[in-house]
């Protein structure tokens, strides 16, 4: 029991540094778009409210597959999608935000399900959907600008106070519905034992 344990907290961990260090490299594609320019300084932007609030939508999401270890996981993803602004530590000039956008999540479904599993559908699931939650946050704590078809459309758009909550359903809807796609696939392969 010991031993399973163990090797769940590695894999969670290795997701984990493999989803934030996916974020901060995504981040470098902004150094060659046409829209770049002088990023911010991280340090100090760094708040307690910002992480406990990413975090705790993140986790509402999580709820959604049923399971602890799902429900962390959403949790500290939506937290680490912000490891895009370690660019700014550069000083190069570059669009900022670029994790805050759908190809990313797009990209950080493939790498998850790739590198973790071809299999675990609520990964995936949970590694897209979390771009939603992330960005459902910030938009509920007045930073509603984000580049979101980055690098196909680079400008920042700027979403109304209330959109937080219709991100916050389609994370929740994309991962529900992959939970229950999940749990009859499941079935069904239990009866044919």
């Amino acid at each position: 029991m010991l031993q399973i344990c163990k090797n769940d907290i590695n894999k969670t961990v290795k997701i984990l540094v493999t989803y934030c260090a996916l974020s901060a490299a995504f981040s470098f594609v902004g150094v060659f778009l046409a829209e770049k320019g002088p990023l911010a300084n991280p340090v100090g932007g760094i708040t307690l409210h910002e992480i406990s609030g990413h975090m705790l939508f993140g986790l509402v999401v999580g709820i959604v597959t049923l399971s602890l270890r799902y429900t962390i996981i959403a949790g500290v993803f939506a937290v680490l999608i912000d490891s895009d602004h370690l660019i700014g530590l550069t000083h190069i000039d570059a669009l900022g935000r670029m994790s805050h956008s759908i190809s990313f999540a797009v990209i950080a479904l493939v790498t998850m399900m790739i590198l973790f599993g071809k299999k675990d559908f609520k990964l995936g699931a949970i590694a897209f959907a979390a771009v939603f939650s992330h960005i459902s946050f910030d938009i509920f704590a007045g930073d509603p600008k984000f580049p979101i078809f980055t690098p196909w459309y680079n400008q920042m758009i700027s979403f109304p106070h209330t959109y937080w909550l219709y991100f916050e359903i389609i994370a929740i809807i994309i991962i529900g519905i992959t939970t229950i796609f999940t749990r009859e696939k499941e079935k069904l392969q239990t009866k044919k034992q």
